[in-house]
């Protein structure tokens, strides 16, 4: 069964980022079901938040590669499993 992912992303804005991002997805068959990207030209970062299932690769074989991936692009990114429930701060 294919685990549901959420990556965040963020970086210096440039040229290309959406199919990079895109294209690391699809080589290792994740399937996109949901994204959404901006960029903000005051401060010249890309956001990007990609909702994706993967059927190859366990949640540490994602984070390993996104690692390698993410540091040419300067990237600050977070995976989180959607199974997995998210923490939450308490008043």
């Amino acid at each position: 069964m294919p685990q549901t992912y959420i990556l965040t992303l963020s970086c210096p804005d440039r040229l290309g980022l959406v199919h990079a991002v895109s294209g690391f997805l699809l080589e290792r068959s994740g399937n996109i079901e949901e994204a959404a990207q901006y960029n903000d030209p005051d401060t010249g970062l890309f956001f990007m938040r990609v909702q994706f299932h993967c059927v190859r690769l366990t949640f540490e074989d994602l984070r390993g590669q996104l690692d390698f991936f993410a540091k040419p692009y300067a990237m600050q990114w977070s995976l989180h499993a959607t199974a997995q429930p998210m923490r939450t701060a308490t008043a």
